[in-house]
């Protein structure tokens, strides 16, 4: 009976995103492998992740896409940080891995921006309000752009959420990981310069 009930579940949890977001976007990788410790029999029922395809030999060590990202005050392109480098998120409220790692992120955010770190997260949500007021009653302190259209999120192979790309000053880049744990960013981080050491714990 305990059986059946996980199967349920999991099939439940793989056709409402398909009824409520758009068909680019895909639930959090790390929900899903939450529930796929009820054995290895069951991992590729609840963990559908495991399937989709790892596009981090298509990015890491290449120049980044150059979107362009737009908001009600401004728009500006990638490719305008050169110089610098860049963390990219892309998430949305209804993942659960997207919004449980949001603390984190604000926690590494206030260790890197002062050393020289770009922060920027795009949404995925059907409707940008439901990601404008997160974003202001979480308070997160880096701007977010709403990707309507899926095309930013189609310029660099995304398939699942969270997404986190990190690029380097020459606009290179250097990590691209879907469902990544933050100790993975930090070691990333690191290894931009000397000025980001510090982050590594």
């Amino acid at each position: 009976m305990e059986f059946s009930y996980v199967i349920v579940l999991a099939l439940f949890i793989q056709v409402k995103p398909a009824n409520s977001v758009a068909p680019e976007c895909r639930p959090a990788k790390r929900l899903d492998l939450r529930l796929g410790y009820v054995g290895s029999a069951m991992s590729a029922v609840v963990n559908p992740y495991a399937r989709i395809p790892d596009c981090r030999a298509e990015f890491v060590g290449k120049p980044a896409p150059d979107i362009r990202l737009k908001s009600e005050r401004k728009e500006i392109t990638l490719s305008s940080f050169r110089g610098k480098p860049v963390f990219v998120e892309f998430w949305s409220t209804w993942c659960a891995g997207c919004v449980q790692r949001i603390p984190e992120l604000k926690e590494l955010y206030a260790e890197t921006a002062g050393k020289g770190l770009a922060w920027i997260s795009v949404d995925c949500d059907e409707d940008p309000g439901a990601s404008a007021k997160f974003v202001s009653e979480e308070q997160i302190p880096w701007p977010n752009y709403h990707d309507g259209d899926g095309t930013l999120g189609q310029a660099f192979g995304r398939q699942a959420l969270p997404l986190g790309i990190l690029i380097d000053s020459e606009g290179k880049v250097v990590f691209y990981s879907v469902g990544y744990d933050i100790w993975e960013l930090r070691e990333a981080i690191v290894k931009l310069g000397p000025q980001f050491g510090s982050v590594w714990r």
